[in-house]
């Protein structure tokens, strides 16, 4: 018998466990491991089927070795190598997904399903409120308003509407204005989950992609950029306090986590605690303060605490250079989204987990899937087991 698998498939049905927050649904400990094992399953299948750009596997092999070296070198005594085993494989998940090579009619499909993501994930959490599993609008602990999340946290749903804001505006070009009123639902979810990185990284991804790629539609650009100022003045009437959430400077307790951090950097300043260790040393006093929060909300200060400030300088030099390299051979408007999708998502970076969390670094996979043909370096094996 004859299975027809793809990566699309594999890769879909990796996104749908996400949202359905298995977590949350069964409350089995270890929903991590297996979201990740379906995400390594894509991963497994590029490689196997010759989908994957070759510098994405040096690439990758190069961080994990600096990982490795940093973790022999520690002098936390309480290192655990299954736990460093286990936080490696986020680095393999994504390195090979920004280098996976993707059909155009592949992309498409993948396009097609994430612009539909947000309102899968809201229609599961009306569900999810219904039956008293989770609320799908959740009350932030330090500015206590009130943040759209569907079955996931609102971060999470934020950096997934970045995808699907894309995506629909993509598809609008690409295939008519069928797939607008997907593009304003898509912008409202991202506004109402309040995320502020997500909102500025999305918005800046569209508008370039909106004024660069939309070249013979000038009346369609005065249409919608009066649209969108319009937009703005009502939401700055009508928002309320998630506008001014978004407006505001505060960190919501960041800073908190930072300055231990800090502390942590100085104290395993040359080769870290471990990788995937940061979690275990946030003091109870920041876990009160910021309400449970333990994720560093900083890669570079994360990464930094983990294997060393000298060696995490040049894993982000790695993936950096690994994404430049691929957006500079790639052709016309590919070749300037995947750079503004770079250095985005270094700014991403800076305020949110945007490495360890697939919800969050989806939106760049995502781009760099869509763009991967484009550069020329196309050239597999047929999928089918």
């Amino acid at each position: 018998m004859v299975i027809s698998i793809s990566y699309y498939k594999i890769f879909v049905f990796s996104v749908l466990f996400l949202i359905f927050n298995v977590k949350v649904l069964t409350g089995l400990d270890f929903s991590n491991a297996i979201e990740k094992m379906f995400f390594l399953l894509a991963c497994f299948y590029l490689w196997w089927f010759g989908r994957l750009n070759k510098w994405a596997m040096v690439s990758c092999l190069l961080v994990v070795i600096i990982c490795l070296f940093s973790a022999f070198m520690s002098k936390n005594e309480n290192l655990d190598y299954w736990i460093l085993f286990k936080a490696l494989t986020q680095i393999v998940i994504l390195f090979f997904l920004l280098g996976a090579v993707v059909e155009e009619r592949e992309s498409l499909k993948l396009a097609k399903f994430f612009c539909f993501v947000p309102l899968i994930c809201i229609l599961l959490g009306c569900v999810y409120t219904g039956v008293g599993i989770r609320n799908l609008i959740s009350i932030e602990y330090v500015s206590g308003l009130p943040r759209l999340q569907g079955t996931l946290i609102p971060a999470y749903l934020g950096g997934l509407s970045i995808t699907a804001v894309f995506c629909s505006l993509y598809l609008v070009q690409k295939s008519g204005y069928t797939y607008f009123w997907l593009v304003a639902f898509n912008a409202l979810v991202l506004f109402l989950t309040g995320g502020r990185m997500a909102l500025f990284v999305g918005a800046s991804l569209c508008m370039l992609y909106f004024y660069f790629s939309f070249k013979s539609q000038s009346h369609l650009k005065v249409f919608l950029t009066l649209l969108g100022i319009g937009g703005c003045f009502i939401l700055l009437l009508f928002g309320g306090g998630l506008f001014s959430r978004i407006t505001q400077t505060h960190l919501s307790g960041r800073d908190l986590i930072w300055n231990y951090l800090l502390d942590l950097i100085n104290e395993y300043e040359w080769f870290g605690v471990g990788f995937g260790h940061q979690i275990y040393f946030v003091p109870d006093e920041v876990k009160i303060l910021t309400g449970n929060t333990i994720g560093a909300h900083n890669e570079y200060l994360r990464i930094s605490s983990e294997i060393g400030v000298i060696p995490a300088f040049f894993a982000f030099l790695i993936m950096f250079s690994f994404c430049f390299y691929r957006a500079f051979y790639s052709r016309g408007i590919g070749r300037l989204m995947m750079f503004a999708g770079t250095f985005l998502y270094a700014l991403f970076c800076y305020t949110d987990n945007a490495l360890s969390s697939p919800h969050i670094f989806i939106f760049i996979v995502v781009l760099f899937n869509i763009y991967s043909g484009s550069g020329g370096d196309f050239n597999s094996k047929k999928g089918k087991l």
